[in-house]
């Protein structure tokens, strides 16, 4: 009776299912002074079960505008719980400036924000946080981020 679902007979209400949420949010490209790009195209969706969120992006670039410095941040649709509480994957990158072998989102810092990072070439050993200067006026960038909300 507005306690959520519970499971196996569980009866604790600290364990029901009480929040389900889908929706769409806008998607943004910024530098860490919150400079933002101008996208030509961007899509956000999410689904939020309890305190996870899946949220789906494809963003297309037609120009860094006053973007710069040493990262490249996406705003997500609610605030991440911190580190170790998520991550990203970009299963679609075109038009870098640089060579990546590999991109990826950090969840680790800023609440609001996932951070760039990616494997230089192929004999990279570890990722960096992709700069500024190493996306272009046409990035795309497409993938998923799952994390957990506070």
């Amino acid at each position: 009776a507005g306690g959520g679902i519970t499971f196996n007979g569980d009866t604790a209400s600290a364990n029901a299912l009480d929040d389900y949420e889908e929706g769409t949010w806008a998607v943004k490209l910024t530098d860490l002074g919150g400079n933002q790009a101008t996208l030509s195209y961007a899509l956000g969706t999410y689904t939020k079960i309890g305190r996870q969120v899946i949220a789906n992006y494809d963003v297309r670039m037609s120009s860094k505008a006053s973007m710069t410095g040493n990262y490249v941040l996406l705003t997500l649709p609610f605030n991440h719980a911190g580190s170790t509480n998520g991550t990203g994957t970009i299963d679609k990158f075109n038009n870098m400036t640089t060579a990546f072998s590999s991109m990826a989102w950090d969840v680790t810092s800023t609440a609001s924000v996932a951070w760039l990072v990616g494997v230089e070439a192929t004999s990279a050993t570890s990722s960096v946080y992709v700069t500024v200067a190493e996306i272009s006026n046409t990035t795309k960038l497409k993938g998923t981020i799952i994390y957990f909300i506070p």
